[in-house]
Parts: C-alpha cells; sequence; structure tokens
C-alpha cells in the first residue's frame, strides 16, 4: 500500500491513481477513532465528516478526472490533512491521559483545522467542469459550509478543570488538600483510577 507521503509526489497521471489512496485513509481514521482514549464525541464528530466526504471522492475517481493545477492542490491539501488526522488519532489512543488533558485546548484547535482545511480543499474542486450529479454538487457544498463552521469543544468538566489547574499554578497554591482534591477531579476527567497507585503511575508516565 502507498504510504501517504507519496501520494501527492506520485501523482502525475490521472487524478484516479491518488485519490483511492486518500480515500483509504479516511477510512482507515474513520475505524481508528474508535478506538481513541480522549475526546471520543469530537474524533466520532471528524469521523463523520470523513465518511461523507470519502463517497465525494469515489465519484471523482469514476469520472476518471484528468490531473490539473486544482486538483493538484486538492490532492496536496488532502493528503496533508489526512496525514495530520491519523497522526492526531494515534495521539489520542496511546498518549498518556493526563497528557492529553493538559493539550485539550491544542487537540481541538488541531481538529479544527484539519476538518477547516479539507473544506478549503473540496471548496477547491472545480464543480462546473467535473460533469457530476446535481446531487453530488450539493453534497459537495453542503460539507464545504459545515466543515468551514465546525467547532470543537472541550467538555465542561475538562475546561473547568483546567481552568483550576491554570488558577492553582497563578496563584501558587501549595495546599496539599487542594492538589488531591484535583488529581482525583482530574482521574475522574480522564477515566482514570482513584487509587493512590494508579494515580501515581499515570502522573509518572506523564513526567517522562
Amino acid at each position: 500500500m502507498m504510504a501517504l507521503d507519496d501520494i501527492a509526489s506520485a501523482c502525475s497521471g490521472p487524478a484516479g491513481d491518488c485519490l483511492p489512496q486518500i480515500v483509504e485513509g479516511m477510512m482507515e481514521i474513520a475505524h481508528a477513532a474508535k478506538d481513541v482514549l480522549f475526546k471520543k464525541e469530537s474524533f466520532k464528530q471528524l469521523s463523520v465528516y470523513l465518511e461523507r466526504v470519502a463517497p465525494v471522492l469515489k465519484e471523482l475517481i469514476k469520472k476518471d478526472i484528468s490531473y490539473s493545477r486544482n486538483l493538484n492542490s486538492v490532492i496536496e491539501i488532502l493528503n496533508q490533512e489526512i496525514k495530520a488526522a491519523k497522526q492526531l488519532t494515534a495521539d489520542c489512543t496511546k498518549r498518556n491521559k493526563v497528557y492529553l488533558l493538559m493539550n485539550s485546548r491544542t487537540i481541538n484547535k488541531n481538529l479544527e483545522e484539519i476538518t477547516r482545511e479539507i473544506s478549503r480543499a473540496l471548496g477547491l474542486l472545480p464543480l462546473a467542469s467535473l460533469d457530476l450529479s446535481i446531487g453530488i454538487i450539493e453534497e459537495i457544498e453542503e460539507l464545504r459550509d459545515i466543515m468551514q463552521r465546525a467547532e470543537f469543544k472541550a467538555a465542561i468538566a475538562e475546561e473547568e478543570i483546567l481552568v483550576k489547574i491554570e488558577s492553582g499554578i497563578q496563584e501558587r497554591v501549595v495546599d496539599r488538600s487542594y492538589a488531591n482534591k484535583l488529581l482525583v477531579h482530574i482521574a475522574e476527567a480522564v477515566g482514570i483510577s482513584t487509587d493512590r497507585s494508579a494515580l501515581k503511575k499515570e502522573f509518572e508516565e506523564f513526567q517522562e
């Protein structure tokens, strides 16, 4: 199977040679997103978008579209964003849960950027010259609009804990009771045991 890194550089012929690899990458992400440890709803949202974009790309494959500058840009953007989404999905599947919580806002921002860039790629498709059905054109336009406005927000519990952590740092809180309560809240938010040994292990991994 062709690596995602190589898709754009390998595309010097019909777009149909490149798009199947991108579609495959989208489906891999949608499948892998089911196993993330963090931001499950956000990754589910991303998966829904990708699962709607994939059939559109399959329609383009059927048309055996000739390679062009516009299509080159579309493929480059999709290639880059699928790579980014794949890495983000892997991180949220394998990385330490406390690390993921502390980077919650960055993860949300990355999900939004990926989604909006894919929307931008759809906007570069020369719809008037592609001989697509009205239904497919409407789907592309709807997806482009929805994905451009997509927002990925932290759960209320996550945001509350991040605010408490920031507040504690700014106010230089050194009260042990406050710290212990905060640790328990963090554990509950990321779905780990509040048992002392489990907490210790999780935070040791976070500090590595």
